[in-house]
C-alpha cells in the first residue's frame, strides 16, 4: 500500500471516530490561502522539534478517559492446528486517538500529516493496546519492523502494526471430518483501566481480505465483541474478535472414508464363498 493511499485511509478512519481536521475547517480544505511549504518553519523536522519541545510521553492527554479507537484487518491464515488447538494468522491492527498536545496545524497549515516508524513511537504516550490472549505475537521485520505512526494537524494519533499471531481455538473432534473450530483474538490496554482509556471498535472493525482461505478449513462468520474485565488491579476494556470455522470434509471422505469403506467391501467378499464347494474345488485339482 503505497503511503498517499495509506493518508487517505488514515483520514477516513478519523472522520469516522469524530475527529476529521476538515470539519473544524468551514471550507473543508487542508491548504490554508497562507499557505508557504517553502517556508523554514514548516520542515518536519522544525515541526517535530516544536511539537516536543514541552511535550512528556509520561502525562496522559486531557480529558479522561481518553477514547481509543480499534480495527483489525486480517492479511492472511497460514495453519489451523488440532495438535496445538491455534490459530496462525497474519493481521493489521490499529488505534487511534487523539492527543491535542501534538497538534501542528497552527504551525504549518500546509502540511495533511506525518509519517513516522517505530522509532519516534517509542517517544509518544501511548494507550498500549496489545493482544492478551495470543501464544505468540511477532511484529513483521522486512527489514525493518512493519510499524506506521501518522500524525495528523489537529493532534490524532493513528498507530498501525502488521504482526504474526497465533490465536487459541476451541475445537470438538467429537464430529470429524464434521468439526468446527473456534477462535478468539482479544484486545486490551495493557497499561491503563477504564479510568483512564475508553477503548473501543471503529464501525468496522473486522476486516477479511479477500482470497484469504485455508486449505482445510473454511470461514463461516466473524464477530466482534466488547465487554469490561475485573481485575484485581481495577476494570479493563476488552476488544474480542471471534471467527468461526467450518472443516471441507470432502477432502477426507475421497482421500481417507472412501478407500477405506472399499477395501472393508472387498474384504467381505471371503465371507460369501461357499466353502464346502471350494474344498470340493481343492480335492479334485489336487486328483
Amino acid at each position: 500500500m503505497r503511503l498517499p493511499a495509506l493518508a487517505l485511509l488514515a483520514g477516513s478512519l478519523c472522520c469516522r471516530v469524530g475527529w476529521c481536521w476538515e470539519e473544524e475547517q468551514p471550507d473543508h480544505h487542508f491548504v490554508h490561502a497562507d499557505c508557504n511549504p517553502d517556508a523554514p518553519g514548516s520542515r518536519p523536522a522544525m515541526l517535530i522539534e516544536r511539537i516536543m519541545q514541552n511535550y512528556s510521553r509520561n502525562e496522559i492527554p486531557e480529558p479522561l478517559p481518553v477514547p481509543v479507537q480499534v480495527e483489525a484487518t486480517i492479511q492472511d491464515m497460514t495453519e489451523l492446528s488440532v495438535l496445538s488447538n491455534s490459530l496462525t494468522a497474519d493481521i493489521w491492527f490499529s488505534a487511534i486517538w487523539h492527543d491535542p498536545r501534538l497538534a501542528y496545524r497552527h504551525l504549518d497549515p500546509c502540511r495533511a500529516n506525518l509519517s513516522f516508524d517505530d522509532n519516534f513511537e517509542r517517544l509518544l504516550w501511548s494507550p498500549n493496546v496489545c493482544l492478551v490472549n495470543t501464544k505468540n505475537t511477532r511484529v513483521h521485520s522486512s527489514p525493518k519492523a512493519n510499524v506506521l505512526l501518522m500524525l495528523m494537524p489537529n493532534g490524532t494519533v493513528w498507530l498501525n502494526y502488521r504482526v504474526r499471531v497465533s490465536a487459541p481455538c476451541d475445537m470438538d473432534l467429537t464430529l470429524y471430518p464434521f468439526d468446527s473450530a473456534t477462535c478468539q483474538l482479544v484486545f486490551e490496554s495493557y497499561s491503563y483501566n477504564t479510568a483512564t482509556v475508553k477503548v473501543d471498535w471503529m464501525p468496522n472493525p473486522v476486516t477479511i481480505v479477500p482470497g484469504v482461505e485455508l486449505s482445510d478449513f473454511h470461514i463461516l462468520e466473524s464477530h466482534a465483541f466488547k465487554h469490561t474485565e475485573v481485575y484485581k488491579a481495577g476494570e479493563w476494556y476488552r476488544l474480542s474478535i471471534e471467527l468461526k470455522f467450518k472443516r471441507e470434509y470432502s477432502y477426507y471422505i475421497l482421500q481417507m472414508y472412501a478407500p477405506t469403506y472399499i477395501s472393508v467391501f472387498i474384504s467381505w467378499i471371503a465371507f460369501c464363498i461357499d466353502r464346502q464347494k471350494a474344498d470340493t474345488q481343492i480335492d479334485e485339482e489336487q486328483y
